[in-house]
């Protein structure tokens, strides 16, 4: 699977706000998430400055306005990804 990516690791325990700069420092385009970091990071997406229409992602569930990473994957292609 070729994304075009980088993996920043966001640790549960740091609270929401702390999340929400993670997120916005590191210029994510895309936030994969899982049910545990969900509930933290949810009420964050909206200050979300760099993620793209779609790229909320989660793993293992599908929360509302959030597509699944197995749509997500489905969706791809076999083009080289657009990292520019």
């Amino acid at each position: 699977l070729r994304a075009g990516c980088v993996a920043v690791p966001l640790s549960a325990m740091v609270p929401g706000g702390g999340l929400l700069r993670m997120v916005n420092d590191s210029d994510s385009r895309a936030l994969f998430v899982d049910e545990t970091l969900h509930p933290l990071i949810a009420p964050h997406t909206g200050s979300m400055e760099d993620i793209v229409g779609g790229g909320l992602i989660s793993v293992g569930f599908e929360p509302d306005g959030w597509r699944s990473f197995d749509r997500w994957r489905s969706a791809c292609t076999e083009q080289p990804p657009d990292v520019g």
